[in-house]
This record gives C-alpha cells, sequence and structure tokens, in this order.
C-alpha cells in the first residue's frame, strides 16, 4: 500500500497549548524549497491552527493556511485537517514540475488550492481528500512535443499515411512553446479530476482531461492536439 493504514497519535496536541512564531532560513522537503518562512500558529485543546506560513518559493511567493482538528480522537473520533495554498509568480523551471518524458522547462506559475479531509490513518484521510484548486503557467515552455515542427512538416504533405507518421513522431521530442497553460481541476473521496487543462501555443492548441486516483494510485489522461494553421487536420 501506498498509504498507511497505521492510526495517527494525535495525543501529543492534546498536552499543551502554545501559540507559536517560527522563523528560519528555508524548509526543504523532497524538491521543494521555502526561502526565508514565516510561521505564526496556535495550538489549544488539541486543534492547531496554521494562521500564516509564508515564505518565498522558487523565485515567487507561497502561503499556508490550515486547520488540524484532533479534539474529535479522544472520543474515537476522526482527525479532519482543511487548508489553503497559494503560490505566486513562481519560475517552474526550477523544478516544480518533473516527468520523463514531457516537462513543462520554464514559465511563470500561478496555483490556488484549497482541500480538507478527516480520517483515523494517511490512508483513510486521503481517501476522504476533497476540495479544488486551479492552475495558471504563463510565456514557457514544454519539452517533448514540438507542435510548430508537426505545424511546418504538414504543409508539405500529400497523403493521409503520411499525416498518421508525422502525427506518430509528433509527440518523440523537441519543445514547444506556450503562452498560456491554465485549469481548473476538482477533488472527491481522494480522486483529481480535470476536464480543461488547456495549453494555448504559437503553432497549436492542447486540451486535456482525466483524474488521478490517489487511493488506488493510478491516473489516466487524454491530450487532444490541434494545429492552428491546419484547421481541416483532425485532432492527435
Amino acid at each position: 500500500q501506498h498509504f498507511s493504514a497505521e492510526p495517527f497519535d494525535l495525543g501529543a496536541l492534546d498536552e499543551m497549548d502554545a501559540d507559536l512564531t517560527v522563523g528560519s532560513d528555508a524548509i526543504i522537503w523532497r524538491n521543494f524549497r521555502v526561502d526565508k518562512p514565516a510561521l505564526k500558529a496556535t495550538l489549544a485543546d488539541g486543534l492547531l491552527t496554521v494562521d500564516q506560513l509564508a515564505g518565498r518559493m522558487f523565485d515567487g511567493s507561497f502561503l499556508m493556511k490550515g486547520k488540524l482538528n484532533a479534539q474529535a480522537q479522544r472520543q474515537g473520533g476522526k482527525p479532519t485537517v482543511d487548508g489553503t495554498v497559494t503560490v505566486q509568480k513562481a519560475n517552474v523551471g526550477k523544478a516544480l514540475f518533473e516527468a520523463a518524458a514531457f516537462d513543462v522547462a520554464s514559465g511563470t506559475a500561478d496555483c490556488d488550492m484549497a482541500l480538507n479531509a478527516s480520517g483515523a490513518s494517511p490512508r483513510a484521510m486521503v481517501a476522504a481528500l476533497a476540495g479544488s484548486g486551479k492552475l495558471s503557467v504563463t510565456n514557457g515552455v514544454v519539452k517533448g512535443f514540438d507542435l510548430q515542427s508537426v505545424s511546418d512538416q504538414l504543409k508539405h504533405l500529400g497523403g493521409g499515411l503520411d499525416i498518421l507518421r508525422l502525427f506518430g513522431k509528433a509527440m518523440g521530442g523537441g519543445q514547444t512553446k506556450f503562452s498560456s497553460l491554465a485549469g481548473t481541476f476538482k477533488v472527491d473521496k481522494g480522486v483529481l479530476r480535470t476536464d480543461d487543462l488547456t495549453l494555448i501555443a504559437q503553432a497549436g492548441k492542447g486540451l486535456a482531461k482525466g483524474y488521478a486516483d490517489l487511493p488506488r494510485w493510478n491516473m489516466d489522461f487524454t491530450a487532444d492536439f490541434s494545429l492552428t494553421e491546419h484547421p481541416q487536420a483532425p485532432p492527435f
């Protein structure tokens, strides 16, 4: 299993009340780094309230607010968590995106998320995750395909089979400059879905739809691309 079924032990939150103000040079988690973070939080009667975790992230700003409520666990109930995360003007090339074949290599990103969950264990929390968010990246480059090259070559093709071969090679490498990559998503029972992730590039447009199922550890996305200079050509 990818998420532990071991119950949370949040008893320590009942043992003290506190007002917390913390500053440091950086907070680092995996590939994510928040510089000059400032934390303001309160802990009272098993309720941890993060009023602010703010700082610089990928040359942009980062702000998180949220609550962790462990009060219900005393009566055998489920801990709850809810919060918001906002990232503004982040440099995507600083490792915000990573993938084997496709990668948003540059651009300026804004991202907003609001999520909540309840559960007695990490696995239960993930299975109950709900919320929504939006992503916008402007003036960037995506690696893995070259829409301009496909558009240029299509001008010199004459047959249907040539078009199919060209489309087959389209995702084989290169890069595409884009003016906008934006979309919204919703999360329900741990499944993130989007039907409007749209790429606006110089030579074409892409639309991606699909889901990422966190509890079952699988995802399924489909992206259709169309070429601006060839409105009669089928999407691929």
